[in-house]
């Protein structure tokens, strides 16, 4: 069955909050390059970005009449392309994040680094409180980038976040 107006316009909305991710996500991605060394690609973006092409595509191709959607889902076609377009934000997302761990995590990198650089007793000199708040805390956050990082699991929903 066709989808009607009403089915079209909620979708195209959807789409439209993909796209705007999408623009953001890709600049995140675009950075994160060039914080890696020897410009390489965060392949976790990569993989989260091609998973939300591959969801928009399905959407795509059942709104342009390309393809049908799949009847063995118990799926209208509303609530295939619906679910794929959700689908599809939530890899944006990711990417995102991916994208922005890439880049945190070697700010951190560089700013430990450049610290090391100096002797220890320079350092301490310089910030008295150096160990409680300056090296453990940046150490901590780097702990905890890498835990979110394994447990990350973000879902669009219908409010946008």
């Amino acid at each position: 069955m066709p989808l009607s107006e009403q089915e079209r316009e909620s979708l195209d909305r959807k789409q439209r909050e993909f796209i705007r991710l999408y623009f953001k996500v890709k600049r995140y991605i675009i950075d994160s390059e060039k914080a890696l060394a020897g410009n390489k690609l965060s392949m976790p973006a990569i993989n989260e970005l091609r998973s939300a092409l591959d969801h928009e595509m399905r959407t795509q191709s059942v709104i342009r009449g390309v393809s049908k959607a799949p009847t063995d889902g118990g799926l209208s076609e509303f609530g295939y392309c619906e679910t794929n377009i959700t689908k599809a934000i939530g890899h944006i997302y990711r990417a995102g994040y991916d994208a922005l761990d890439v880049i945190s995590l070697s700010i951190a990198e560089d700013v430990l680094k450049t610290i090391d650089s100096f002797s220890r007793t320079t350092t301490v000199t310089v910030f008295s409180n150096y160990s409680d708040e300056i090296r453990l805390p940046l150490e901590k956050a780097m702990e905890i980038c890498g835990e979110a990082k394994a447990r990350k699991d973000v879902e669009a929903d219908d409010s946008g976040q």
